[in-house]
């Protein structure tokens, strides 16, 4: 349930923020990073996102869950327009929301609401609510439909005649009368332990982004003694996951250079060290040479949208083609932070994302630079059609279920939080 007043300003937040410099200061400071890609990375900005937040939350007193969610989609919307490519930001600050609704209704349960809840239709549960008196009269209502209808039925004709549809005049009868969905809960209560309960259900989120070992015990269930694996760049997760393997299973590694920004050496360096492992480093021109021997490949996306794809680093969707046409799987390992309710048809600011050519080009090399334009881009979308699997916290998933996973996350009426 999305409050009826108006969201807050930008002014409103600045006003709200001076009254605790601290965490005003954190916020600008986190917002200058973010504008200057000196803080970048999904694993990175989803930290910076809940510690700001959860700073936010611990120093202000709320009066109301209403107040709170408004407080939190503001610093959202501060936080998201300084780096709209880090689609990480967005999913926190929803799951935040998300957390705050759940201890609201926990509260609720727990005191009570005083507000009667009567067969919530499919538009109910989708987001509009409804006073207390109209859930009142919307239930009297249904009590009214209900007794006519069964004092209408004294004929076994009669009967025969209106037994076909009873509960769907019903429900007829209460959307005719309620122009607005039934509302279980008023977010506008005060209620003393929501702050409290807030907070831990954050430090809970704060150890699940920080903690990977749940994804990597799952590591042996994919890699197995004697394989060929290949993987591209570098990704702290996926180190990790290579690396929990490693302790029990020996395998060979290729590792892609991911040129220009040549990530795939820090990670070869690193898993170099681990004796069960064997590691190639190779030019990314020599991957679909390579990939006819390769049993599985392991990435590790930006960001999974709501359709199943993977937003990742430039580079990963000629990797994914390439297992594609020599029926390699593909199997992507991340965390549920990164994945987003929103399509990779909205994320043109994402998409469309250029980097410095001087990575790729040189600005002193030899060329008539007249004659030559050059495009870096920063990530790639690879349809759901060329992932096979993905490894997360809450076990492995096929593209096709992330939709499904949406509602244990985020809110619909978060989605859109700009």
């Amino acid at each position: 349930m999305t409050s009826t007043a108006k969201e807050m300003t930008s002014e409103e937040l600045q006003v709200l923020l001076n009254s605790c410099q601290s965490v005003k200061s954190d916020l600008n400071l986190i917002v200058i990073s973010l504008r200057r890609r000196q803080l970048s990375g999904a694993h990175q900005c989803a930290k910076a996102t809940i510690e700001i937040l959860r700073n936010l939350l611990g120093r202000y007193n709320f009066s109301s869950a209403d107040h709170m969610m408004k407080v939190v989609r503001a610093v959202g919307r501060e936080l998201i327009a300084a780096a709209p490519s880090e689609l990480t930001i967005g999913n926190l600050v929803r799951r935040v929301l998300f957390l705050i609704r759940e201890e609201h209704a926990g509260q609720v349960k727990e005191f009570g609401a005083g507000v009667v809840q009567v067969f919530p239709t499919k538009r109910d549960r989708s987001g509009s609510n409804m006073s207390n008196g109209d859930a009142s009269a919307a239930a009297a209502a249904a009590n009214n439909v209900l007794a006519q209808s069964l004092a209408g039925s004294g004929s076994d004709q009669a009967h025969s005649q209106s037994s076909a549809a009873p509960l769907e005049s019903i429900l007829d009868q209460l959307n005719i009368q309620s122009s607005s969905s039934i509302n279980a809960e008023d977010f506008t209560r005060y209620y003393a332990g929501l702050k409290g309960n807030v907070i831990g259900a954050i430090n809970e989120l704060y150890n699940e982004i920080d903690n990977v070992a749940v994804i990597c015990q799952r590591a042996q269930e994919h890699i197995h003694t004697g394989e060929l694996i290949l993987t591209y760049g570098y990704s702290r997760i996926v180190e990790q996951f290579l690396k929990a393997a490693g302790a029990k299973r020996k395998f060979q590694l290729v590792v892609a250079e991911s040129n220009p920004g040549l990530d795939g050496h820090k990670l070869a360096q690193s898993l170099s060290k681990v004796p069960s492992i064997g590691v190639t480093l190779i030019p990314d021109s020599n991957i679909y040479a390579l990939m006819a021997r390769v049993n599985k490949v392991i990435l590790s996306p930006n960001a999974v949208t709501a359709d199943g794809g993977a937003i990742c680093p430039s580079g990963m969707l000629m990797v994914c083609i390439a297992a594609k046409e020599l029926s390699v799987p593909v199997v992507c390992v991340t965390g549920a932070f990164t994945l987003t309710p929103l399509f990779a048809h909205n994320q043109s600011s994402v998409l469309n994302q250029l980097l410095s050519p001087a990575d790729a080009l040189p600005y002193n090399a030899n060329i008539n630079v007249n004659n030559v334009e050059v495009n870096h881009p920063a990530f790639d979308y690879v349809p759901p059609d060329l992932i096979s699997l993905y490894v997360t916290n809450d076990g492995n998933q096929l593209p096709s279920y992330v939709f499904r996973q949406l509602s244990e996350y985020y809110h619909p009426q978060d989605y859109y939080i700009l």
